[in-house]
């Protein structure tokens, strides 16, 4: 588990810190998916141009399907 999110579970921190930590965790996941799943696609779009078999794909697939 993140340790935000750690942070955010733990109930002796004050309500408003929790919420802090989990809005800071929220936006450290948005922002990793920005730029993961924009180079996964990036990938998926050159190896289609060049023909060739895609890991990057299945990736995305098994992503998507919540591995």
């Amino acid at each position: 588990m993140n340790a935000w999110l750690q942070e955010a579970a733990d109930k002796s921190n004050p309500l408003i810190e929790r919420m802090r930590f989990l809005g800071i965790y929220s936006n450290n996941l948005d922002e990793f998916y920005k730029v993961r799943f924009a180079e996964l696609k990036r990938r998926i779009i050159i190896s289609e141009e060049q023909g060739s078999n895609s890991h990057s794909r299945h990736l995305l697939g098994k992503i998507q399907s919540g591995c």
